[in-house]
């Protein structure tokens, strides 16, 4: 998946997958009759760490139908409880608000759904009992019974950080990109993208009562349309197929940006565009669709 520098400044174009034409048919026909379902605030994680073969970052499956597409980074739509007022160090709400120039109540919910989806899907805390500090999670069960009871909602990030004495380190989530969701799909998300250092002393683990296969990958290993990819993760909708319809446009376009990076700290480091953008619909020339990503307009920290 090669890159250039100036590669996020033009539009590009993915196909768009195969379970997604008929929504897009009818949308196209419907020519402009159909009202767009209104996007639901979510936060991607994009996991990173420094390896041998270059940068990793985490994929895990999704939904066969998650707008996401079928394999994407951690993450999901915010919750209500996201709302609570938790123990925090770092970036202030208001701080959060500026930086992805948007409300700051709705910025704030997002940063703690991103702690929150990394933590149910991967194990990974961005917690500690010191302002520099994060806890260490392992596969014990008193972990994997935490994860399990956010999960489903038996309990909430302010009650799991207040009853071990931890603050949410807000320090460790470095904003990438802002996408959402195409018009003429049925589901919907207003997605703020952060990039996150796996913290030393962590690892990511399963949870065996709602597992989702996942992987560590290189960009080199996402540059060959084949099923690997899919084989390795062993999921019945991921099995034998390439990469093209694995990947959704917005995730294509986000593993192209990370592609040149020689360690994490450069994308950590990159300037970047904050705004608000969303794949626009466009036929490929024959009887299938794609998605065109507008290209960046503003650099931001």
């Amino acid at each position: 998946m090669p890159n250039s520098p100036d590669l996020t400044r033009r539009p590009r174009s993915f196909p768009l997958l195969p379970e997604y034409w008929r929504a897009a048919q009818v949308w196209q026909e419907a020519d402009g009759g159909l009202r767009p379902v209104t996007p639901v605030d979510a936060a991607g994680i994009i996991l990173l760490r420094d390896g041998p073969g270059g940068v990793e970052t985490y994929l895990t499956t999704h939904a066969q139908r998650s707008p996401f597409g079928p394999v994407a980074f951690p993450g999901g739509p915010v919750d209500a409880a996201d709302d609570e007022p938790l123990p925090w160090t770092g970036p202030s709400s208001i701080e959060w608000g500026r930086r992805w120039h948007d409300d700051v109540g709705v910025t704030r919910r997002t940063v703690v759904a991103a702690a929150r989806e990394l933590f149910e899907r991967t194990g990974i805390l961005l917690a500690g009992a010191e302002p520099h500090s994060t806890v260490e999670t392992g596969d014990g069960r008193d972990w994997a019974d935490a994860r399990q009871n956010i999960l489903s909602r038996h309990e909430s990030m302010r009650h799991l950080l207040e009853s071990r004495h931890l603050r949410l380190r807000t320090d460790l989530l470095w904003p990438v990109a802002r996408w959402v969701t195409p018009e003429f799909l049925h589901r919907r998300y207003d997605t703020r993208f952060f990039a996150v250092i796996l913290p030393e002393r962590q690892k990511v683990t399963d949870l065996p009562e709602h597992p989702r296969p996942g992987l560590w990958v290189t960009m080199q290993q996402l540059t060959t349309e084949n099923t690997w990819l899919g084989d390795t993760l062993g999921a019945p909708h991921t099995v034998g197929r390439p990469l093209s319809e694995l990947l959704g446009a917005t995730m294509s376009g986000l593993l192209q940006d990370l592609a040149s990076a020689r360690s994490v700290v450069e994308i950590i480091a990159r300037p970047r565009d904050l705004s608000a953008r969303m794949p626009l619909l466009a036929s490929d020339g024959g009887c299938g669709f794609q998605l065109v990503l507008p290209g960046r307009q503003r650099p931001m920290r």
